[in-house]
């Protein structure tokens, strides 16, 4: 296997460029600060402990190309193919990656504050460890499960694919923005996305134990089957959200927003749910034993064979809920407003027998 070139100054590697032979070449301690290297092909070349601050590398190629100990604060890659690249701890603070191709790149620990992304295809990218603080990925491609440790306070992406991630190690604020993203089978156990935006998000399957979503906004937003024990979701904001099959047990969603919810067959016993909004909510076949919803508007909701045994519902509104079949065994209703209240319908329950037994 022939060694590589190895380039040691600014006029050998401008020299190689033009003789179109800088392909592959090995680039170290050189400074390149501001050097003019646009559509220049760079393919699998190697730059160790090298400043290419403010460089203009627009249109170049360098897929599978190695950046080690190298500045790239300023650089301009708009257009640039960085496919497969390695950038590990890479400076590229303010750099411009407009149009720029980072699919399958590895960022670790790179730092990307003030970097300007747009139309950006980040696909398959490693992003452990890497400072993303601030930054404006909406218009990117963008999806990773290797998230470890990166920096995402307000940081936005939008329709971004963080399947299976791991988030136990990231750092997220109330300026985080995963609107619309895949976020199926996450681990996010004791994560605080304490005032976060997930709204239209799928976090099905999602294990949340322990998580801080107080305050997180999550309309339309999908937790199917997620684990969300003992989590955190005063305040929580999901009108229209999905929580069908959830483990809630010991969670506290006090004051949460869930008006036309899907909390179906939820494993909620002991869940707090006071104040909570659940009008139009559909809580059927729900697991509610020794509920706290003191307080919590039900009116119009549907807690058909709903288990709410035990449950507290001092002061809440029922005004025209649908009781069908619902086991409120020693459930406490002092106060509550049951206006149009429905149990169970006669009918029904023959409908559902006959198809159970006949």
């Amino acid at each position: 296997m022939t060694a590589a070139t190895v380039v040691t100054s600014r006029a050998h590697l401008m020299e190689l460029c033009a003789q179109g032979r800088a392909r592959g070449v090995r680039v170290e301690a050189v400074d390149l600060a501001g050097v003019d290297l646009r559509e220049m092909d760079l393919q699998r070349t190697q730059w160790v402990s090298v400043s290419l601050a403010g460089a203009k590398l627009a249109g170049s190629r360098l897929t599978g190309a190695q950046f080690s100990g190298v500045e790239l604060a300023g650089a301009d890659f708009t257009g640039a193919d960085l496919a497969d690249a390695r950038l590990l701890g890479a400076i590229l603070t303010q750099a411009l990656l407009v149009d720029a191709n980072l699919e399958g790149a590895d960022l670790t620990g790179a730092d990307l504050r003030e970097a300007r992304f747009l139309r950006t295809d980040l696909s398959d990218v490693t992003l452990a460890g890497a400072s993303l603080a601030g930054l404006d990925l909406t218009t990117c491609r963008v999806g990773s499960s290797a998230l470890g440790a990166a920096d995402l306070r307000g940081a936005r992406f939008f329709l971004a694919d963080f399947t299976g991630a791991d988030l136990t190690t990231c750092k997220l604020d109330e300026r985080t923005e995963l609107r619309q993203c895949l976020l199926e089978r996450i681990e996010g156990s004791g994560v605080s996305f304490h005032g976060a935006s997930l709204e239209d998000a799928n976090l099905s399957d999602a294990r949340l134990e322990g998580a801080d979503l107080r305050g997180v906004k999550a309309a339309q937003s999908c937790f199917a089957r997620a684990d969300l024990r003992r989590a955190k979701l005063m305040g929580f904001q999901g009108k229209r959200a999905d929580f069908t099959e959830a483990r809630l047990e010991g969670a506290d969603l006090s004051l949460a927003i869930l008006e036309d919810a899907e909390l179906v067959r939820v494993i909620a016993p002991g869940v707090q749910l006071r104040g909570a909004k659940l009008g139009q909510a559909r809580l059927g076949k729900a697991d509610l034993r020794g509920a706290s919803l003191e307080g919590a508007s039900l009116s119009w909701a549907d807690l058909s064979h709903a288990d709410l045994s035990h449950a507290t519902l001092a002061h809440a509104i029922l005004d025209f809920a649908n009781m069908h079949r619902a086991n409120m065994s020693q459930a406490r209703l002092s106060g509550a407003s049951r206006n149009g209240l429905r149990g169970t319908d006669p009918d029904r329950a023959a409908a559902e027998d006959f198809s159970t037994h006949g």
